[in-house]
């Protein structure tokens, strides 16, 4: 995924690996100032924030605007990961203690697999509105 890139341009990179699906990034830090400007007129969120305020922000506008939006989510200590459609999200409290989980690169094979999850239900919704949610662990996945 490209440890140190920008999460969007990363992400608009996998997508285009391994998809061949272009999208345009905006690699700008979402604030309440800008988040018409950045969010109006979409017609699916993916939401991979690493903080509660910035996605309570996304939750409040594409429920207030009725967009489709998917979560991807990690612990902190990489335990877990979720991909979860905004009508099942719940968001944690932002006081969760660990480091960044894909600082020093010990997980990102965990990052890639959750990642590939994200990429997978984004196709699905895409192609067919299917919306799945995944609760993953190191060593397996629940669907809900």
């Amino acid at each position: 995924m490209g440890v140190g890139r920008n999460k969007a341009e990363a992400l608009a990179k996998l997508f285009q690996g391994l998809f061949k699906i272009r999208l345009k990034p905006l690699p700008r830090r979402l604030a309440v100032d800008n988040v018409e400007q950045l969010l109006s007129g979409a017609s699916l969120v993916v939401d991979c924030v690493d903080n509660g305020a910035t996605r309570r922000l996304i939750q409040t506008y594409v429920r207030e605007h009725d967009i489709p939006c998917v979560h991807g989510a990690l612990s902190a200590d990489g335990a877990f990961g979720r991909v979860v459609w905004d009508e099942h999200f719940k968001i944690d409290d932002e006081n969760v203690e660990g480091e960044a989980t894909c600082e020093g690169g010990e997980h990102l094979p965990f990052i890639g697999f959750v990642s590939s999850i994200l990429a997978t239900q984004v196709r699905d919704f895409i192609n067919d509105g299917t919306k799945k949610n995944y609760n993953i662990f190191p060593g397996g996945t629940v669907v809900f």
